[in-house]
């Protein structure tokens, strides 16, 4: 994207019908990026703007997607209503979010042993999860949404406290 102005702090392209957008050449201090409910297939994100902290890309048509290269600053992450999408690899999440939404999809496995110290809340409602290993479970985790899965069994012994 490019003459956007320098001073925009919050970039909002929802319910519209885009299949694909450039996200290099962003504001540098753009704070918050809301793509939710287009039609992208793939997106990049190698060239987001270092202190964006908000990042809402739910219901679109994403089958796969690369969370390696997120900012750091990243805090709230909104990947909901993907109903393509059956894998997410959460080893090299930014190690400031707090908030993950990961809702409405078809993820079938989720490994949450590297998650960031920092995060808050896990949103995995509505998925098709039939086990989940919550043994390393950060201690800073106050709320872990796991309604409507397939989830037959569960060992909560290990739970950290602020659950």
């Amino acid at each position: 994207m490019t003459n956007l102005p320098s001073t925009l702090r919050m970039l909002n392209f929802c319910h519209n019908e885009i299949p694909y957008v450039d996200l290099t050449n962003l504001p540098a201090d753009l704070k918050e990026l809301s793509l939710n409910s287009n039609k992208f297939t793939n997106l990049e994100f190698n060239s987001l703007p270092a202190g964006l902290t908000n990042l809402s890309l739910s219901s679109n048509k994403l089958t796969t997607v690369d969370l390696n290269n997120l900012p750091a600053s990243l805090i709230h992450l909104f990947f909901c209503n993907h109903g393509l999408l059956h894998e997410i690899d959460l080893t090299h999440l930014p190690q400031n979010l707090t908030t993950l939404h990961l809702y409405d999809n078809k993820l079938t496995k989720v490994d949450l042993t590297f998650l960031p110290n920092s995060l808050q809340q896990i949103h995995l409602n509505s998925n098709q999860l039939t086990e989940l290993d919550l043994t390393r479970l950060q201690t800073s985790l106050v709320y872990l949404y796991l309604s409507q899965n397939l989830i037959s069994k569960l060992d909560l012994t290990a739970l950290p406290e602020s659950l």
